[in-house]
């Protein structure tokens, strides 16, 4: 039997194999790179308000005492940059260069700068001795701060949130919030205060309309214009009006026929008009009753019926001057009394019936109030839904806002 021959060459791809295998066991450095550069982009840490804070209030002074400082020089370059944009305008209205060359008039700077090299080159000045800076504008001679990213400088890598903005804005515009901040002070913003004030408004016009109507109805008298004698719908009309309405607004019309002068017959009336005002409403929330309805149409033509009545001849008809000034005035009280006369929330919170926010957020509601009143109290949108939440969110504090004295609060 032949003795087997052992063949070498088995062993060349084992030895490949594990040359192949060594490499791949072997540390490649470059895998790590991909990893380096996903470090690069990960969200900066979270900073805290203790860091923010006092960050936000020190960009806010290094901006207010840039803009202090440079001042002056920005009022030179505003004026600076207004003359040229003048002379523009006259130049186009008038084109001298048209005529007499370009840089030939004494007010441009190439003339000067042409005149100060030829008297140069004339009298040959040293170099050393020109001023080279001679032509500059004269805002730039004015000392100031070259510009600064503070926000940058002091740390603030990253957009700042709306809180820290309005921090920062707040201190840095401080001398013109403050003057600000005196004319807010006389802006109520609690809604008591809101409510007070419109009931001030409301009995300041009252009390103009009372003066008004009474100088009215003096003169009036003095023509001999006392009395005008109820119209029929009002006798047959009252007993309904007085069993299916509240004495409010039914008193002054039996003090009427009662005592029918032109007075009673005015109050009677106007009466009737908030008892038709406030029917008007209910109908327009819940709709009316049958009785409801049957009292909205006796209130309504016993009102028409007495103002005919005040304005017929035996009233104001007979002196068409006095009766013109009576319809002048009564276009003002429906234009500066009417719109808080019907105010039921205002009216309940005078009586000490509902609370003031309770009124604010009814009032809110009420789009009629909104179109005639609302922008004379600005105070009353920071009590719309949402608002106050908003504010608290965007200060970045859960602070309560309290207008500008909580903001300096804020920031002591």
């Amino acid at each position: 039997m032949a003795k087997s021959k052992f063949d070498e060459s088995l062993l060349e791809p084992l030895e490949e194999e594990s040359s192949s295998n060594k490499n791949a066991n072997s540390f490649n450095e470059s895998l790590l790179a991909p990893i380096e550069e996903e470090n690069q982009y990960l969200p900066p840490k979270k900073e805290g308000l203790g860091t923010t804070l006092p960050r936000d209030i020190l960009i806010g002074l290094s901006n207010l005492g840039h803009k202090t400082i440079n001042t002056s020089y920005d009022l030179a370059k505003n004026i600076e940059s207004q003359g040229k944009q003048f002379g523009n305008e006259v130049n186009k209205a008038l084109p001298m260069d048209k005529y007499i060359g370009t840089n030939k008039l004494p007010g441009s700077g190439s003339y000067f700068q042409n005149l100060v090299n030829s008297f140069n080159k004339e009298h040959n000045v040293p170099d050393e001795l020109i001023n080279k800076d001679w032509n500059q504008s004269a805002s730039e001679k004015i000392p100031h701060q070259q510009e600064y990213d503070f926000a940058k400088l002091l740390g603030q890598e990253v957009t700042p949130s709306t809180g820290s903005e309005i921090i920062q804005k707040g201190i840095e515009y401080a001398p013109e919030l403050a003057g600000i901040g005196s004319l807010l002070r006389g802006i109520p913003l609690t809604a008591r205060g809101i409510m007070s004030r419109m009931s001030s408004h409301k009995q300041g016009a009252l009390n103009q309309a009372r003066e008004d109507y009474g100088n009215l109805f003096n003169e009036a008298s003095n023509q001999g214009i006392t009395h005008v004698f109820p119209p029929q719908s009002a006798l047959d009309n009252r007993h309904r009006i007085n069993a299916n309405s509240q004495s409010k607004h039914n008193r002054s019309l039996n003090e009427y026929i009662q005592n029918p002068t032109l007075e009673n017959a005015h109050r009677a009336q106007s009466e009737l008009g908030s008892l038709e005002r406030h029917l008007d409403s209910i109908a327009n929330k819940n709709g009316l009753t049958p009785t409801q309805h049957r009292t909205l149409r006796a209130t309504q033509q016993t009102r028409n019926d007495i103002r005919q009545e005040m304005l017929g001849e035996n009233g104001f008809g007979s002196h068409p001057e006095l009766a013109e000034q009576y319809q002048n005035l009564t276009n003002q009280y429906r234009e500066g009394v009417v719109p808080y006369t019907r105010l039921e929330e205002l009216t309940e919170t005078e009586n000490n019936r509902m609370i003031p926010k309770t009124a604010v957020n009814k009032l809110l509601k009420d789009d009629q109030f909104l179109i005639e009143l609302s922008r004379r109290y600005p105070g009353l949108f920071l009590h719309k839904p949402g608002t106050k939440k908003a504010i608290k969110s965007a200060l970045g504090i859960g602070v309560t806002v309290g207008g500008y004295e909580g903001i300096k609060k804020l920031l002591k």
